[in-house]
């Protein structure tokens, strides 16, 4: 039930906290601002998607 190599999902975990306190000032300075709610819109979709394709492929792999 426990895996010594948890360093790969430790680190994208990180990247991923990461990013989310970055995206603010990143928004702020945006060149064009009325594309703001469609470039945030589209983000949070891409996370999701991300989110969603690692939970089903965790649920497919815990199985076996």
């Amino acid at each position: 039930m426990v895996n010594n190599n948890f360093s790969t999902l430790a680190g994208m975990l990180g990247i991923g906290y990461f990013l989310h306190t970055i995206s603010i000032p990143i928004v702020k300075n945006n060149k064009i601002q009325a594309n703001n709610e469609r470039d945030v819109t589209f983000g949070y979709m891409l996370v999701a998607s991300t989110y969603m394709l690692v939970g089903v492929m965790g649920y497919f792999g815990f199985q076996g």
